[in-house]
């Protein structure tokens, strides 16, 4: 019995730390694009932009109030938004807080 609660204990250790790896993998991607979070979705297109990165307008649906082709937005009280970029064959989702405007909330690969 003992093992098995060791083996147990290995386990949800396991699974906490893989928890944390997601939770800290769009704030490493931010770094990666030299974005900070809670930057204004304006600013951040135009970073990517110059990077080299193209904006997806197929990807948006064109519904969203904040003018941008490439931008979704979800309806409700927690509704939140995301923009996808292309360079190559990478392609990444900025996820957005909607606000007064859009504010970045994370960057990630979109596989």
């Amino acid at each position: 019995m003992r093992h098995f609660i060791k083996i147990l204990g290995i386990s949800a250790l396991a699974a906490i730390s893989n928890v944390a790896v997601a939770v800290q993998s769009p704030q490493s991607l931010i770094t990666e694009f030299h974005l900070k979070q809670g930057q204004d979705y304006f600013v951040v297109k135009a970073i990517l932009l110059k990077q080299g990165w193209t904006a997806d307008t197929p990807y948006g649906d064109g519904t969203n109030p904040y003018g941008f082709g490439e931008v979704v937005c979800g309806s409700g009280r927690d509704a939140a938004c995301s923009a996808r970029f292309l360079r190559g064959a990478r392609k990444v989702l900025v996820t957005l807080k909607p606000k007064k405007t859009l504010l970045v909330d994370g960057v990630w690969d979109d596989k």
